[in-house]
């Protein structure tokens, strides 16, 4: 009798506490949520009622409610579904006791990291995108997974998905992800999707013949694997990225969307196949020649997206010499029909062709620039697409350079004439040697640098380099012989080409007189006398004073 009574009250007491224990929600928000769901899990001082939550079957969808904490989720333990999407949550408490959990939403929060999820092992989805995760817990025990959703976070791993045979979508784009775990045994995968990470290469899907949405667009992706054995897939993008070759495609109708734009792709496949997909190539580095060919398709303006396509940037510079023929070639749709080239010299429209060369003969200083070319068709499924070429620095060299020209009168006799040398030290040339002339209006002296030019008479003379080519340099600054010193100053006006004139050097007014004091001639100096009057009449033979400005006074004999 007495152990009797000892276990009925011991059986009264432990109920008591199991009715007794409670728990006190701490977010404000999320206990006036779970009031109102399950009002019989709490008691008169607002407490959780611990097992009553323990005896609730159903959902807890909290979506959008401003909870920052989950605390007090755990003692629901018969759930099936967690949705707590759109809010603020930093927390969640441990999930080992939900072990009825199907599904769990927490999307759209501020989560730093995952309780461990290995006890949820009916868990069929698992969406946790758009969080602040650098990691997510194992998934190996989830082996009825068939949606994972992890977008949006901070992860640069994610965990091994050998185990997750049933897996049909993985979401994972948004992320830093820089290499994705083997998925080979995801036979059952339907939806492939790790846009915008930092991929390198794609898993091997040699077994995922089930994909039908493919997405690995915005990564570093140089190359891809062959699709051809994916015979169901419906949408196939891997824009963004840097393809240079286009993979292998499965030629199915199945497939209705194949994005492929922002790439460095030059050539395309045969899409006859593809009769009813939408194709996006645009911004590639793809011509007219590689496109004149899909033209052919009765579907080709509704379905083909090709404009705009990257420039095709040489960004190079090419050296010419005055005198040269410039002849820019960028070898881009050659050999077809149609095509209107327009040229641009520094931005400005120069030229437009039918042909793909530009041609400049006898190219000057003034055409050195950035040159670059439009090309167009006029196609009228490809009218509304501009290739932009360029640009192509033409550089345009002297074929004399002169860094700093000097020349000295090494003589000055009154008879032999001067002997000028020119500084060749002071010259670049690019087709040597040089040929130096001395000219006036009345004759011309020339000599094989490097020597000197002699037998110089007096007077001012324009300098001129020329190369082998013909190629010359005429330099402004005129080269002054003076009469020389202690000379009987004499001249033949007679027209035979030697001394015809007299060079005053001097600067001023000259006056010339006679011997017998009268006027002959009066002009501005320097300039040669050609022994005439002021009706231009040959003066006689005999000495003749030349006044300059009243001051200075030369003589001068003419014979005849």
């Amino acid at each position: 009798m007495r152990k009797s009574v000892l276990l009925y009250f011991f059986i009264v007491l432990q109920v008591s506490l199991a009715v007794g224990q409670t728990y006190s929600v701490p977010d404000t928000n999320f206990r006036k949520y779970l009031q109102t769901k399950v009002p019989t899990a709490f008691n008169t001082n607002d407490e959780l009622i611990i097992s009553q939550a323990k005896l609730y079957f159903g959902d807890i969808s909290c979506a959008g409610m401003g909870i920052t904490d989950m605390s007090g989720l755990e003692y629901f333990h018969n759930i099936y579904l967690l949705n707590c999407t759109d809010n603020e949550i930093t927390f969640l408490p441990s999930l080992d006791s939900l072990t009825n959990l199907r599904q769990c939403w927490v999307h759209n929060n501020q989560l730093v990291q995952l309780p461990d999820l290995s006890k949820l092992t009916r868990l069929t989805i698992l969406n946790v995108k758009n969080n602040q995760l650098s990691s997510i817990p194992s998934l190996s025990t989830l082996t009825l997974l068939k949606e994972l959703d992890c977008s949006g976070n901070q992860l640069t791993t994610l965990p091994d998905l050998d185990n997750l045979s049933n897996l049909e979508v993985l979401y994972a784009y948004s992320n830093k992800l820089k290499v994705i775990p083997p998925i080979l045994n995801l036979t059952k995968l339907r939806i492939f999707n790790v846009i915008d990470n930092q991929l390198t290469t794609l898993p091997e899907i040699t077994n995922n013949i089930q994909i039908q949405v493919l997405r690995c667009d915005k990564n570093q992706l140089q190359k891809l694997p062959s699709f051809s054995h994916l015979t169901v897939l419906k949408e196939l993008g891997f824009a963004r990225n840097s393809v240079s070759t286009f993979p292998e495609l499965p030629f199915t109708t199945n497939l209705k969307i194949l994005d492929a734009h922002n790439n460095n792709l030059k050539e395309v496949l045969d899409f006859t196949m593809l009769d009813s997909c939408h194709v996006n190539l645009s911004e590639n580095e793809l011509t007219f020649s590689s496109l004149f060919p899909l033209t052919s398709l009765s579907n080709f303006d509704n379905l083909f997206v090709v404009a705009p396509q990257k420039p095709i940037n040489f960004n190079t510079t090419l050296d010419f010499v005055v005198g040269e023929t410039i002849s820019l070639d960028f070898k881009i749709d050659q050999g077809l029909q149609n095509i209107i080239y327009t040229w641009f010299k520094d931005s400005v429209k120069i030229a437009e062709t039918s042909r793909p060369v530009l041609e400049i003969k006898n190219c000057e200083v003034s055409h050195q620039g950035d040159y670059s070319c439009e090309i167009r068709s006029t196609h009228s499924s490809l009218s509304h697409l501009v290739l932009q070429v360029g640009k192509v620095d033409i550089q345009i060299k002297n074929c004399i350079t002169i860094r700093d020209l000097t020349f000295e009168i090494e003589s000055n006799e009154c008879i032999r004439g001067a002997s000028v040398r020119v500084n060749e030290e002071s010259l670049e040339v690019l087709n040597g040697p040089l040929t130096c002339y001395l000219s006036s209006d009345n004759i011309s002296y020339s000599a094989l640098l490097p020597s000197t030019i002699d037998g110089v008479k007096p007077g001012d003379y324009t300098l001129i380099l020329e190369d082998v080519n013909k190629c010359s340099v005429t330099f402004t600054n005129s080269v002054n012989i003076p009469n020389p010193t202690n000379c009987t100053l004499s001249f033949t006006p007679n027209g035979d080409g030697l001394e015809d004139t007299f060079f005053i050097d001097r600067t001023g007014r000259a006056t010339i007189y006679g011997i017998d004091g009268q006027l002959v001639n009066s002009f501005n100096v320097p300039t040669h006398w050609d022994g005439t009057d002021q009706e231009g009449q040959h003066v006689p033979m005999g000495l003749y004073i030349i006044l300059i400005d009243d001051k200075e006074q030369l003589e001068v004999v003419v014979i005849q």
